[in-house]
């Protein structure tokens, strides 16, 4: 499966509100919101991202809104500190068509299905205000 051109750029320009400063190092953002990009009500997306949050193991992460550059949409994600294949593998499992994964500051926009990414650049500055939201 590859990821409709359309759907690949509007992936390609996120913004972050973490709910913490915490992370540091590689981590994974990853969401089960809207699986398939099949719009959920947000209580179902609010359920997928719990049983999400369970399948985690034991490491660091932090609550994470990913959106576009002012907000008027997003998804409840998570940052995890987690190795990208782990990552990618939750993906999957969770439907999800892309993840974000961090190396450095360095932000990549990595497929769930075949071996696209792209780099975004850096993270910080892709990343808002916890007090703007």
């Amino acid at each position: 499966m590859t990821i409709d051109a359309k759907l690949w750029c509007s992936y390609s320009d996120p913004h972050f509100i973490f709910s913490t400063s915490d992370m540091v190092g590689d981590y994974a953002i990853i969401t089960a919101w809207n699986p398939g990009s099949i719009l959920l009500s947000k209580k179902d997306n609010h359920d997928k991202n719990q049983e999400l949050e369970l399948a985690f193991p034991p490491v660091n992460w932090a609550k994470v809104k990913v959106g576009d550059a002012r907000f008027n949409w997003y998804e409840e994600s998570y940052a995890v500190a987690l190795s990208m294949k782990k990552s990618i593998e939750l993906g999957r499992i969770f439907k999800q068509n892309a993840i974000y994964y961090v190396v450095n500051n360095q932000l990549f926009l990595i497929s769930c299905h075949d071996n696209k990414q792209k780099k975004l650049g850096d993270i910080r500055e892709r990343i808002q205000q916890i007090n703007r939201r």
